[in-house]
């Protein structure tokens, strides 16, 4: 093989002995990024595991934590179906032990959607309370009678004339003459002269006028009155009141859709326990979809605990396919770096406490 460290290695960048893949760390492994023994998979950190990115052992399926697992994506062991958080769990995404249907929690339920055990229908065993009220009917009527006065009261004043004078004036009297100095007969006066002679001024006056009333003041009394009578009657309500609480799948869920198990938000389609994903996942804390283990976060494809990036099997590994413990990539989430081992730090590598970061 080419840059191996162990024996009997074939492959590529393995450290161990007997492997034939490619950054393998351990014994057997054929496939590539494993940590372990004799795993034909890739990035799985465990033992004999033919799928994918399983933490555990003997995992036909692909991403799981746990063992024996032929579906994907399950927490536990020996879980046939997806997404499921238990044991011998037939169906998807169910939390507990021996379930053929999907989404419950308990054990050997057959149905879908159930909590507890031995069910064969669908949302079995799921708590519920309800309570109906209601105010009876109000009857009601009224009668309005009433006069409605408006009194107007006043007074027009008087209208008088007060005291005033006319002054003097005076008045002049004269003669106006005219005088014919030619006359023609037939004719009449063809030259005539006109003049005026003062007589006298005669003095009219003052006049004094005293004060009088021309109209005494005047009372104004009415009244405007409109008579008003209004009547009806009618009943209110009943009113009913009431509130009622179904239980979902699981318990204290509050997934979009139905999840199975304890305290799971997100999508819906989860099984384990406080799971918070945009799609089903098992397991407990996981925050991405198509994830298993415990507490995994940062991307999709994970199984194992803590681990934070993308497609990542075993325990608090940051990056892109990576198995084992405690190694980083020192590429971004989106780029494999393909490192098995413990402690390593850079890019592909296996085997232990190895670096090629720059």
């Amino acid at each position: 093989g080419t840059n191996n460290i162990g024996f009997g290695n074939s492959g590529t960048g393995n450290w161990g002995i007997g492997n034939s893949g490619s950054y393998n760390t351990g014994i057997g492994n054929t496939g590539s990024t494993n940590t372990g023994f004799f795993n034909t998979g890739i990035v799985n950190t465990g033992i004999g595991n033919a799928g994918n990115y399983n933490t555990g052992f003997y995992n036909a399926g692909s991403t799981n934590t746990g063992s024996f697992n032929p579906g994907n994506y399950n927490t536990g062991g020996f879980n046939p179906g997806d997404y499921n958080t238990g044991y011998f769990n037939e169906g998807n995404s169910n939390t507990g032990i021996g379930n053929s249907g999907n989404v419950n929690t308990g054990a050997f339920i057959a149905g879908n959607y159930s909590n507890g055990v031995f069910w064969r229908g669908d949302y079995q065993g799921l708590a519920s309370f309800s309570y109906q009220s209601a105010v009876s009917e109000i009857p009601w009527n009224y009668a309005v009678n009433s006069d409605i006065e408006i009194p107007i009261q006043g007074t027009i004043n008087a209208i008088t004339q007060d005291l005033f004078t006319i002054a003097e004036f005076p008045i002049p009297i004269s003669l106006e003459t005219t005088l014919c100095l030619i006359y023609i007969p037939f004719v009449g006066c063809v030259l005539s002269v006109s003049f005026t002679i003062p007589i006298t001024t005669e003095h009219v006056g003052p006049f004094t006028i005293s004060s009088s009333v021309l109209n005494p003041e005047t009372p104004i009394t009415a009244v405007i009155s409109q008579p008003i009578n209004l009547a009806d009657n009618g009943t209110v309500g009943p009113f009913p009141f009431g509130f009622s609480w179904q239980q979902s799948p699981g318990f204290f869920n509050s997934s979009t859709t139905p999840s199975s198990g304890f305290f799971n938000s997100g999508a819906g389609g989860a099984s384990g326990f406080l799971n918070n994903a945009s799609g089903a996942v098992s397991g407990i804390g996981n925050l991405f979809t198509e994830t298993s283990g415990l507490f995994n976060a940062g991307g999709v494809g994970n199984s194992g605990f803590q681990n934070f990036g993308n497609l990542e099997s075993g325990w608090a590994n940051l990056g892109n396919s990576l198995s084992g413990f405690y190694n980083t990539s020192i590429l971004d989430l989106m780029t494999q770096a393909f490192i098995s081992g413990f402690g390593n730090v850079g890019s592909q590598l296996s085997g232990i406490l190895n670096s090629n970061a720059p």
